[in-house]
């Protein structure tokens, strides 16, 4: 039977069904139930029914409930500022683990301070959290910032407690991008989100939260919502955003209409983008110089890209000693021209990528300012006010009649690449029209991993060998980002932390990195493993998985059902190439190869490749994996069950094993010629 994918394609859809609610203050969802942070001294009384619950009136079996989330917005000269509070009911021991891992999660635009929490007992008992409950930790995100984690670790916790805390957020500078979620990880029994004291005039837009329901008066508005499902995520789903239901806020243009708005959006950051790219004649002498003896556009754009990110130090990156000083001045002056930047030899994120649209413009190119949002963030731009997530910025370039989009300060991007959360995006074009682009996303073959190991086992099931893996692509630039700003000690512990993860008995040596830091591909590693117990014991038998990079893999898509449609990161293959030496005495005793898997469009592939060389006692064994051969990575829900079933024969094949016995007590065979070193192909399974 002839599979059948079908593509999902997120950014027709748009945010239409965006609901639009004006008034004439900025307005946010708000519930005034249960005064939060500085409007509440003490804690407010819980109510003893709450106390007393065995269950979730309204959610029966809930492991846990959101029995208040209330949250108010104002603004102040400082910036604007939420009051957040929780407060969640415990009901079975499984409850405990999750409410155990309540968190705060904040990205570079927040501040959190005035962290509190306490456990409220059955009985009535209080127990307060002091400072030593409460902790933070950094983390980063691949295709996102980074984010702070504040955590909460609740004393004595147990079924039937209720548990609150809360904290204050501030954000200098507007949110009219950022999202505020409404649905939670668990049930909410009630939601609310009150306007308080505001400066600016606006509108409020929510998503995917039918039972909202909006009250104004006066200057202030509250919205409140009932009974919101828990939102559990998927592996391999879209953003969040697309399905989970969040509110944010917009600027209020009047009567202007949707059509009108986005003109507006496009043309005043085209004509930003202008004034800031005007090339002097500094930048008309170094592309002299650069460009002397180039031939073609890509010979031309290349050079201009790789200046641009190799000679000009990225502030955004670079926190040595030595350039403290010249930041921190930086940070003091207007924003500089491409001329000035030239000049520094330095500059942030948006003034390289400025030189570099400068410098195009100069080589006789036409350019634009390009604007998206972040795959990771949010799929659907185009509907009405979805310019308010278009915060990521790139240079469109006109190459012969086609616009190809840049970005120099993406630190470790080569050139023709883009970020893989900047790929497949809507990207507007900006101009005196609203013009939209979707960016092209890297093939395959620009994500490669090679892995090569070379092992002995030993009669008791032990591996041990030396290992090289090699990434280009996403794969590197991946790995790189979340790296950086990592010591080497941190790097080689979250390593051996990782493969621990599939080969608990790992132990991990002589890690030695390549290219981690610097721009140069491929990305390597370099190290020794030794594993006991990999060989499974059966009797008098081994029980030998041959793809060690695979092995203790789970499997992908467990679940039975699918409920979001489903998004693969990028397209990219592996290809593993083993050599395993036999324990001396040892035979093999049943082997086959692992069947090929394939879908007729070239979607998923694997193919494998076994054999043995009977002088050395030496398995050796090939596995060439695709992922998005044919460029689609993203699927519709009803997929799903090719999907799984694919995955599912990818996973029997990855983890297919072989079992070997001594020699002694299998029959004799027939000695092979001194010279018969060619591998002895396995026949594949029937």
């Amino acid at each position: 039977m002839r599979l059948r994918i079908v593509p999902h394609s997120f950014l027709q859809h748009g945010i239409a069904c965006l609901r639009r609610v004006a008034t004439p203050a900025l307005v946010l969802l708000g519930l005034v139930a249960a005064p939060t942070g500085a409007q509440a001294a003490t804690w407010q009384p819980v109510p003893l029914a709450d106390l007393a619950a065995t269950e979730s009136a309204w959610s029966p079996g809930a492991a846990a409930e959101v029995l208040l989330s209330s949250h108010e917005l104002s603004q102040t000269a400082n910036g604007t500022h939420v009051e957040q509070y929780f407060r969640v009911k415990i009901y079975t021991q499984t409850g405990v683990e999750l409410v155990s891992k309540r968190s705060v999660e904040a990205d570079e635009k927040e501040i959190i301070s005035a962290v509190a929490g306490r456990v409220v007992k059955p009985d009535g008992r209080i127990v307060e959290l002091s400072k030593e409950h409460i902790f933070e930790t950094v983390e980063k995100k691949v295709g996102a910032e980074k984010r702070t984690r504040t955590s909460f670790a609740f004393p004595d916790l147990g079924v039937g407690d209720v548990v609150e805390y809360r904290w204050k957020s501030s954000y200098y500078g507007g949110v009219s991008s950022i999202r505020f979620p409404i649905q939670d990880s668990l049930p909410v029994r009630d939601y609310g989100f009150k306007l308080g004291s505001m400066r600016d005039r606006g509108s409020i837009y929510y998503m995917h939260c039918p039972s909202a329901k909006l009250t104004e008066f006066g200057l202030t508005a509250e919205l409140t919502a009932q009974n919101l499902p828990a939102f559990e995520e998927e592996e391999n789903m879209p953003p969040a955003p697309e399905f989970k239901a969040w509110l944010t806020v917009v600027r209020a243009y009047g009567s202007m209409t949707d059509a009108d708005i986005w003109v507006r959006f496009s043309s005043y950051y085209a004509t930003e983008f202008e004034a800031a790219v005007r090339p002097g004649g500094a930048v008309k002498k170094k592309v002299g110089e650069l460009l002397g003896g180039a031939a073609s556009d890509e010979e031309k754009l290349q050079r201009l890209y790789d200046f641009c990110q190799r000679s000009i130090t990225n502030y955004d990156w670079v926190n040595s000693p030595e350039i403290r000083a010249e930041k921190e001045k930086s940070r003091k002056e207007t924003v500089p021209s491409p001329s000035r930047t030239l000049e520094r030899g330095a500059g942030w994120s948006d003034d390289i990528n400025y030189l570099f649209a400068a410098m195009a413009r100069a080589a006789g190119y036409k350019v634009r300012e390009g604007r998206s949002a972040s795959r990771t963030e949010i799929v659907g731009v185009r509907g009405a006010n979805g310019h308010i997530f278009l915060d990521r910025k790139c240079v469109a370039v006109e190459v012969g009649g086609v616009w190809r989009y840049f970005k120099p300060a993406a630190y470790f991007v080569p050139f023709g690449m883009n970020q893989w959360w900047d790929e497949s995006v809507a990207v507007l074009r900006c101009d005196d029209k609203v013009l939209f682009d979707t960016t092209p996303a890297a093939p395959a073959t620009a994500s490669q991993t090679k892995r090569t190991g070379r092992f002995a086992l030993d009669a008791e099931g032990t591996l041990e060998g030396d290992v090289e893996e090699s990434y280009t692509g996403h794969a590197a630039i991946n790995a790189k980002v979340v790296s950086w700003e990592d010591s080497d000690e941190d790097v080689a512990k979250k390593f051996r932390e990782q493969l621990a993860k599939r080969l608990p008995t790992a132990e991990v040596t002589a890690i030695e990195w390549t290219n981690l830091r610097t721009r140069e591909m491929p990305l390597t590693v370099k190290y020794h493993v030794r594993v006991p117990g990999y060989a499974a014991q059966a009797g008098s038998r081994l029980a030998l998985a041959l793809s060690f990079f695979e092995t203790g893999q789970p499997v992908a898509f467990a679940a039975a059902e699918r409920k979001y449609p489903i998004m693969f990161p990028y397209s990219y293959g592996e290809y593993d190439d083993i050599r395993i030496v036999l324990p001396e005495g040892y035979v093999l005793d049943k082997g086959s190869a692992p069947k090929p898997v394939a879908d007729g469009a070239n979607t998923i592939s694997a193919t494998y490749k076994l054999g043995y060389l009977p002088k050395t006692r030496t398995f050796t064994y090939e596995r060439d994996f695709t992922l998005g051969g044919n460029g689609v990575t993203s699927f519709r829900v009803e997929s799903y069950p090719v999907l799984k079933a694919l995955f599912e024969k990818v996973h029997a094949s990855d983890t297919h094993s072989l079992l070997i016995k001594p020699k002694a007590s299998a029959p004799v065979p027939a000695p092979a010629p001194a010279d018969a070193t060619p591998a002895t192909p396995v026949v594949p399974q029937s």
